[in-house]
């Protein structure tokens, strides 16, 4: 049909990135490990079992236990079934929603790997510099021991070399991740109220700093100390 849209299987474009990368990320496909590689040049895949030997032992000793080799080819099975992506989605979106009628300020569309809040804006008293969306991590750990990963100036803001203020990020976004075959609908509602006290006390809110942080990745490790909102 003229103008008709063609559309391609999910099996067809994952096997298609295989064929043309070195490194393929497996973030969603169930296993432990993050990364598979698929090395398309037969001198690389040499180069890479000569380092094996020399740093972990024989191509044959070890290396992924069954389970994982199992947990891998079960995921990418699965992440390539339109009905599997089709309930990711529904399920962020289920999350989204109940976010929303909480007041918090959601990234739409949420997508289907996690939901994002967008804490500069549920706390527009805190500078990127205050690290907002750390704060707002840290409450719903304390309110309700719900675990996010700040996605702001702690994570993507740019340290000055010379000890000043730090480059701010573009965007200050906590991010709630859905894994797999884990949640409930009562989990996602537990999520929900903990967000609903968090947010009816946004105001009283503070901030907080860096006061050690490595040269590099310094989300993993940085220290920081709590800056609170000055007292009226």
């Amino acid at each position: 049909m003229p103008g008709a849209r063609s559309y391609r299987r999910f099996e067809d474009v994952v096997r298609e990135l295989t064929g043309h990368k070195h490194v393929l990320p497996v973030h969603q496909g169930r296993a432990a490990e993050r990364i598979l590689f698929t090395p398309q040049d037969d001198q690389l895949a040499e180069r890479c079992r000569n380092l094996l030997i020399a740093t972990e032992g024989y191509t044959s000793y070890g290396g992924l236990s069954g389970r994982d080799l199992e947990a891998l080819a079960t995921g990418l099975t699965e992440a390539n079934d339109p009905h599997y992506l089709a309930h990711r989605e529904d399920t962020a979106a289920s999350l989204a929603a109940l976010l929303q009628d909480t007041g918090m300020p959601v990234v739409t569309p949420p997508g289907c790997h996690a939901v994002y809040l967008d804490a500069a804006a549920l706390l527009p008293h805190l500078t990127p510099r205050q690290l907002p969306a750390v704060s707002l991590a840290c409450e719903l750990y304390k309110e309700g021991g719900i675990r996010c990963a700040e996605m702001g100036t702690l994570t993507f803001g740019r340290p000055d070399p010379t000890g000043g203020p730090d480059t701010p990020a573009r965007r200050e976004l906590l991010r709630l991740a859905l894994p797999r075959r884990v949640y409930t609908r009562s989990h996602l509602e537990h999520v929900a109220r903990t967000a609903a006290a968090v947010a009816a006390r946004a105001e009283s809110l503070g901030g907080y700093r860096i006061v050690q942080q490595p040269p590099h990745l310094r989300h993993f490790s940085a220290v920081l100390q709590p800056d609170p909102v000055p007292v009226a």
